[in-house]
């Protein structure tokens, strides 16, 4: 009975003493009736009961901790269970739970007693660390990516294992440092002008490199210029072979017949090549050597006076084999009783042709003398085009079918037609390439050196005693400097001994222009400028020609000034022949006439005239 009233009698005890304690606001239980601590509204003392024990405080799961219905906030549970939030200590803060923490957390003086791979400073779980500064977030850590995961400072997303939104400054002072591959560093104690990044590239104290250019990049600087724009203006077929010789290399043909009819082909190709564009062409201007004053007989200079009409329309030809029919093709220029001289011959076109710039385009003069007699003019023209460019056709009399320029060329009974690959040279007016000034803005980069191309002791060595480097704002290159696979040929020596030229030097020699000597005087006058070089109006309007180019046609101006040398030489040695020379042999006196008959630079007639000369000459003195 006594045993039983035991536990009875201590609860009504502790329950007193509670009570009295209470009435001080705050409450103390312990088995010595000591007051609690002043500081504490609950003062719990185990130590006299012999034992250490702890307090529980309510125990439940996750699910039974997020049902508390009104928490107060510093509600405090213990979650049994890990849930999704890991159980543990959980307190609420008045907005939401908060789970304490498993361990001690890092102290700012530091941490001791550490375990790696037990204590770390991060998540346990999918999460990314985010490291903020006045609450604004610099750097984050993500959970998981391709090999290493992204490290991002100053971006929330980065997308490298280490990807930096801004600066990066690499620093060192002095530049000594270890050899390791891929290392990067900064050679701040460097002299002035030459500090720069330097990277690693094989982990020996050879192996570092400058990474920065030595250049300068200017942003964004004005200057002035031109470009070519589609305007007014002029284009003109090329190249030049100098004045015409045959029937089809002019308009107005030299074989002595009274009516004529001249086609010349233009290929789409071609007129965008000479920098003509679409639009209305206004003018045509050929470019006549000489008088049309030769009559023959020399009695009757009108016979060279005649009518001749020019149409210009578009073809499906693309090569000559039969006429283009214009029969229906508006006459653009007419002329009655003209009489051809030197210099330019303009026709302007009414109506005006419009070109579309997609289709080839045909030529027609026909023409028809008053008589059958005059010897038409010679033409600048282009030689060898690479097609039948040309069609040509006459009646052979005095009196042409019909006595019509229309229709007499045109009868197949009487006409004689033939087709060649020359051509006049013609200018187009109308809409062209041409070079418009402009103003503008752009990026170049500047350098202050000389660049050098090759291997490191051709840079820094030297040639016949002289060094390799030039000085700045040159280029020296240790092999060869090639533009465009642009290679010289010897065509021009080949065309002018051989009269051919080798397959491979076919390209080259297609642009070739050889002005013969006796003709070099009135080109040089017409044109101003050297056969094989380009003129004004073409660097103007198709751009500055490239170095290959430029090196090619200075070749062959050279070889072509060698050979006006040798044409000089010879006919020199003939005079020197006449002047000097009291007695040939017959061998001797044959070899010098074969010499005038070899001379280009003299006519037909010239040459004639001087070996009849030679042989009256020599004749005398026998």
């Amino acid at each position: 009975m006594l045993r039983s009233l035991r536990p009875l009698a201590a609860a009504t005890l502790t329950l007193l003493l509670f009570s009295a304690q209470a009435q001080n606001e705050n409450v103390g239980i312990n088995t010595t009736g000591a007051a609690p601590n002043a500081s504490a509204m609950l003062d719990v003392d185990v130590t006299a009961l012999g034992a250490k024990r702890g307090m529980l405080i309510p125990r439940m799961t996750e699910v039974e901790r997020t049902s508390i219905p009104t928490p107060a906030t510093g509600l405090w549970v213990f979650q049994t269970n890990d849930g999704l939030g890991r159980h543990g200590f959980w307190y609420y803060t008045g907005t939401v739970w908060m789970r304490m923490s498993d361990g001690p957390g890092w102290r700012l003086p530091g941490n001791d007693l550490t375990t790696a791979g037990t204590h770390y400073l991060g998540t346990p779980d999918a999460q990314p660390l985010v490291i903020r500064t006045n609450g604004v977030e610099r750097m984050r850590f993500l959970p998981s990516g391709a090999g290493m995961a992204p490290i991002g400072i100053n971006t929330a997303a980065p997308t490298e294992a280490l990807h930096v939104d801004g600066a990066v400054r690499i620093f060192q002072t002095p530049v000594s440092a270890n050899n390791t591959q891929g290392a990067i560093r900064y050679t701040a104690t460097a002299p002035a002008g030459q500090r720069a990044h330097q990277g690693n590239t094989n982990g020996t104290a050879a192996g570092w490199g400058r990474l920065e250019n030595a250049e300068r990049r200017v942003l964004n600087d004005d200057y002035t210029g031109s470009t070519i724009q589609c305007a007014p203006g002029t284009a003109i077929s090329s190249p030049n072979s100098g004045p015409g010789t045959g029937s089809f290399d002019s308009p107005f043909p030299t074989d002595q017949a009274r009516g004529w009819k001249v086609q010349y082909i233009f290929t789409q190709a071609q007129l965008l090549a000479f920098g003509l564009c679409a639009g209305n062409i206004t003018e045509l201007t050929l470019f006549s050597t000489e008088d049309d004053l030769l009559p023959n007989p020399p009695t009757n200079p009108s016979g060279a006076a005649m009518d001749y009409e020019v149409k210009l329309e578009t073809t499906a030809l693309a090569a000559f084999g039969n006429w283009a029919n214009l029969s229906a093709s508006p006459v653009r220029f007419s002329a009655s009783g003209a009489i051809i001289g030197s210099g330019q011959i303009t026709w302007p076109l009414s109506p005006a042709y419009n070109w579309n710039g997609a289709t080839n385009i045909i030529l027609e003069v026909t023409y028809l003398r008053a008589a059958n007699a005059g010897i038409g003019p010679n033409f600048q023209h282009t030689a060898a085009v690479g097609f039948a460019c040309t069609k040509y056709g006459y009646v052979a009399g005095a009196t042409p079918h019909g006595n019509t320029f229309t229709d007499a060329p045109l009868n197949p009974v009487t006409l004689l037609t033939g087709t060649n690959n020359n051509r006049p040279i013609v200018r187009f007016t109308g809409q062209a390439n041409t070079p418009v000034p402009i103003l503008a803005f752009a990026n170049y980069t500047q350098y202050n050196g000389g660049l050098m191309v090759g291997t490191a002791a051709f840079a820094s060595g030297s040639t016949a005693g002289q060094p390799n480097f030039k000085g700045p704002g040159t280029i020296h290159a240790d092999t060869a400097v090639f533009d465009g696979n642009t290679q010289l040929s010897d065509h021009v020596f080949d065309r002018y001994y051989d009269g051919q030229v080798r397959p491979e030097d076919a390209p080259a020699a297609a642009t070739y222009n050889y002005v013969e000597l006796r003709h070099l005087k009135s080109y040089l006058a017409e044109n101003r400028h050297l056969p094989s070089m380009p003129s004004r109006e073409q660097w103007e309007t198709r751009g500055t020609p490239s170095l290959g180019t430029m090196a090619t046609k200075l070749w062959e101006t050279v070889e072509t000034q060698a050979l006006y040398i040798v044409e000089l030489e010879r006919d020199l040695r003939v005079l020197e022949e006449l002047a000097y020379r009291e007695q040939l042999s017959e061998t001797e006196l044959e070899e010098l006439v074969a010499q005038v008959h070899k001379s280009p630079r003299l006519s037909a007639e010239q040459k004639a005239h001087v070996a009849a000369a030679i042989r009256e000459r020599f004749q005398q003195i026998r």
